[in-house]
């Protein structure tokens, strides 16, 4: 049973990356056109799964794409259930993971975490593109560009800044973390 401060917590940052989630890919959409580039609303569905575990995780992603879609229109009708599923799958693998790797140290525990999550997701995107969505259509040449080489920029950003403000955050505040209160 978590306590009721954990939870008053959690809720508060899944708020908080809801409303990163929404305004992000929308201020980088209409400044830039970048989105599928720098991955916004990734960036905040991982954060949350990180530093609040998977079911706020799948709870920020799924929630994400469909208030961004009411609101700003994008992700459009005809994408809107692949992208729930996707935000909804890296939410709540970045969480299980960071929660299931118990290092000494925190800080491989995060990456290991979030490197898995980014795999793991991007693989069960392309079978589910290969298989589903457009078969025989898709290439392994397709899913690596279309998995890594266009979103290059966005990964990295999410390597350099989620472990750094997870950690910091873990260490802020006694609350949070993936092993209860520490």
């Amino acid at each position: 049973m978590q306590s009721p401060r954990r939870v008053l917590w959690e809720t508060g940052f899944l708020v908080f990356c809801l409303f990163l989630g929404v305004t992000l890919p929308a201020l980088v959409r209409m400044r830039t056109g970048w989105e599928p580039v720098v991955l916004p609303m990734q960036l905040c569905v991982l954060f949350c799964g990180l530093l609040c575990g998977p079911a706020y995780g799948l709870s920020c992603g799924a929630l994400c794409p469909v208030f961004s879609n009411m609101i700003f229109g994008a992700p459009s009708l005809s994408a809107l259930p692949v992208s729930l599923c996707l935000c909804a799958l890296y939410g709540f693998l970045a969480g299980l993971l960071v929660c299931l790797l118990r290092s000494g140290w925190g800080w491989i525990n995060v990456y290991a975490a979030l490197i898995g999550a980014i795999l793991l997701g991007r693989g069960i995107e392309g079978l589910l593109h290969a298989f589903l969505l457009r078969p025989g259509a898709y290439s392994w040449w397709i899913w690596a560009q279309e998995s890594f080489v266009i979103p290059l920029p966005g990964l990295i950003i999410q390597l350099a800044v989620l472990p750094v403000a997870v950690l910091a955050l873990w260490k802020l505040h006694p609350v949070l973390g993936p092993y209860g209160e520490h």
